[in-house]
């Protein structure tokens, strides 16, 4: 029997810290109110770290955050994904990330995806190539063109962390609602 999607509270609770800061009260809060009532009773009573919660309950997230925050504006989403990266990536992870290679780092995300998330599909490299890397996605449970923004906005603050330049992240294959969505990272 397979296992209902889920994730770490960590991680969520992680997003709802950046989103929270980037808009004001007012606008936080009318988010909260649109969501449905098990995401919004996450953000309102946050689990613990360590909790195991339901994609299901956290899914609705990005897309209304995408409709109702940011104007359905990819930017602002990859951004959103971006300065959680980053917020989250402190004092020894983001020193270990700087010596890292961005072959590495794409390579450590398959297995920090795994461990973050069950029963949410895959996260693999499936190009390696100096200056380009391809991650694919693959049998995403609630996928949305709001999450995979999202996602673009992780990579993007990963790979600057590890000290390239110009980093782009393009879907270039799937992506929407579509539980596939295959990245391209291109540096210089």
């Amino acid at each position: 029997m397979r296992s209902a999607p889920e994730l770490k509270a960590a991680g969520f609770n992680s997003l709802i810290a950046v989103l929270r800061g980037m808009v004001s009260a007012p606008a936080f809060e009318d988010f909260v109110t649109a969501l449905p009532p098990a995401c919004a009773a996450l953000i309102r009573q946050p689990p613990l770290a360590v909790s195991w919660i339901s994609l299901e309950d956290t899914a609705p997230l990005h897309p209304v955050a995408f409709d109702r925050l940011f104007a359905r504006e990819p930017a602002k989403m990859c951004e959103l994904g971006r300065l959680q990266l980053r917020a989250d990536m402190t004092g020894i992870y983001r020193l270990a990330i700087r010596i890292a290679s961005p072959a590495y780092m794409a390579e450590r995300s398959s297995k920090i995806y795994a461990m973050y998330t069950r029963g949410s599909g895959t996260l693999r490299t499936v190009v390696d190539q100096p200056g380009r890397i391809e991650i694919l996605v693959e049998d995403r449970p609630f996928a949305s063109s709001a999450l995979y923004h999202y996602m673009r906005g992780t990579m993007l603050g990963v790979f600057e962390l590890t000290g390239v330049k110009r980093v782009s992240v393009t879907i270039v294959e799937g992506g929407g609602n579509s539980p596939r969505c295959l990245f391209r990272i291109i540096w210089s």
